[in-house]
């Protein structure tokens, strides 16, 4: 069977109904699959050859974003486009730092949409204008946190954990990190605990000195 073979992850089937009539209007697109769970797309996944996962971030088993990592590690060839009605900073960002090949607001337009699943098939990466500018704003009000930076240890932080080491690094509480990113409590003292073993830090001051030394923030 030729043809784009999409799978459509939403826990809310209205909103897969939605997405798949204005993709069925594309004679090149076969919707081959629909799933409402993490687990739903994985056994899918596991049983049928899929070129492009549409993903919503949220999820009842997880979060979208974060499925992100393990779907590029599981199918290196699978092409993946964030779906939401979320066009947070911190969301895309987190979503491109996985290895998202595309980000869309479900506002987008059929068309637009579905130039954008034919994009990311020619191994090029897609957003639409609400997400790059997005993107471009961020870059613009903290450009520092686009440099490169070469550390093992840092490197050895996942892209949350990264996040998480500057909000602290920048004086953040925990109770204030978890507000901002959506997050529990109980999960940023679990990300911080980490942070700390894997950049060899016992405490905040270290933290900040380590966070200065390379250029993440500056006092």
């Amino acid at each position: 069977m030729s043809g784009i073979r999409v799978v459509l992850v939403d826990d809310h089937p209205p909103v897969r109904d939605g997405v798949k009539v204005a993709l069925q209007r594309d004679k090149d697109i076969i919707i081959s699959g629909e799933a409402e769970t993490a687990e739903e797309l994985s056994e899918i996944l596991r049983d049928s050859d899929i070129d492009v996962v549409i993903l919503d971030i949220s999820l009842p088993d997880g979060s979208g974003v974060e499925l992100v990592t393990q779907l590029r590690e599981q199918y290196p060839l699978l092409k993946i486009i964030i779906l939401s009605m979320y066009s947070r900073s911190d969301y895309v960002l987190e979503a491109v730092s996985n290895g998202v090949n595309g980000y869309m607001t479900k506002e987008t337009s059929p068309v637009r949409l579905i130039d954008g699943i034919k994009q990311v098939l020619r191994g090029e990466y897609f957003f639409d204008q609400v997400t790059l500018e997005v993107i471009i704003q961020k870059a613009l009000e903290h450009p520092q946190r686009f440099y490169d930076v070469q550390d093992n240890d840092y490197e050895s932080l996942t892209s949350r954990e990264q996040e998480i080491m500057r909000l602290l690094a920048e004086g953040l509480s925990v109770k204030r990190i978890a507000q901002s990113l959506y997050i529990s409590y109980r999960t940023v003292e679990n990300h911080r605990t980490s942070i700390f073993r894997k950049l060899k830090v016992k405490n905040a001051a270290e933290l900040v000195h380590y966070a200065t030394r390379l250029g993440i923030i500056d006092l």
